[in-house]
């Protein structure tokens, strides 16, 4: 009987727990792990909101009397850097197509991310780093950009119409076929950028550094190019009709078949008619 005893219970075991040891064996239980949580993939359609809700849960936290008063109750990437924002480690590299008119986005970090299509008109993403951020046809109508870190951005076809972009670094960014009317672009370092096709009607590109940029094709009408420094810069077929030449510094620049309405405004800039051993073609037409 006593046997048989210590046999239901066994079973009774066997029925709820699913175990089947071997008698006279040790029985062990395995500790079950949640698994481990990766960043998701933002959805356009819903993380504006969370965006907005994070971004103020971090500044909420991050300042008190001057000083920065860590909380752990908080995710971490607010506390990473006192200065910055880091969006991509939180939400992930996916944002095409977001809508974040508006939004206060100062100082935030969007290094990588996937922001094709999305929709930035008067956002401040001042001091922004937008590193290798691929932001083809975007709309950043009137966005605060000052400052901000773009170098290696791809913003082909964007809307960069009235934006401000004073200090900004786009160095080796491509802006091929953008709309960039009426800019702002006042001392920033375009060394090496892509600028063909695009339009910069109206632009205020005075001391930027030009340094070897491709104009091809580009629209410069009634720009601001005063003391712009465009050495060797390609303006092979570009527009630079009521354009400020003064002090621009176009030494060893490519000059072929541009479009000017006075070939004198060349005599304000430091052409390479007048270096030694220049031979470019600068056609009025």
């Amino acid at each position: 009987m006593v046997r048989r005893g210590y046999l239901f219970i066994i079973n009774v075991i066997v029925c709820f727990t699913g175990l089947s040891p071997a008698y006279g064996s040790e029985v062990s239980f395995d500790v079950v792990t949640s698994p481990v949580q990766t960043k998701k993939n933002t959805d356009p359609k819903h993380t504006a909101i969370e965006i907005s809700a994070y971004i103020k849960t971090c500044r909420a936290f991050r300042f008190k009397s001057g000083s920065i008063v860590p909380d752990l109750s908080q995710n971490q990437t607010c506390h990473s850097n006192p200065n910055a924002i880091d969006l991509v480690a939180e939400f992930g590299t996916n944002f095409a197509q977001l809508n974040l008119t508006g939004f206060d986005l100062e100082n935030v970090v969007f290094d990588g991310a996937d922001l094709r299509g999305a929709i930035l008109s008067g956002t401040n993403l001042k001091g922004a780093s937008l590193k290798n951020a691929r932001l083809q046809h975007s709309i950043l109508q009137g966005t605060s950009l000052q400052g901000a870190n773009l170098r290696g951005a791809v913003l082909d076809s964007a809307n960069l119409q009235g934006a401000n972009l004073q200090g900004a670094y786009l160095r080796g960014a491509s802006i091929r076929g953008a709309l960039l009317h009426g800019a702002y672009l006042v001392e920033a370092d375009l060394v090496d950028t892509n600028f063909q096709d695009a339009l910069l009607i109206g632009a205020n590109l005075s001391k930027a550094d030009m340094y070897h940029a491709h104009l091809q094709r580009t629209d410069l009408s009634g720009a601001n190019l005063e003391g712009a420094d465009l050495e060797g810069s390609n303006l092979y077929r570009a527009s630079l009709m009521g354009a400020n030449l003064q002090g621009t510094n176009l030494n060893q620049a490519q000059l072929s078949e541009i479009h000017s309405d006075n070939i004198l405004k060349f005599s304000e800039a430091k052409s390479p008619r007048d270096m030694a051993g220049a031979d470019n073609d600068v056609s009025a037409q």
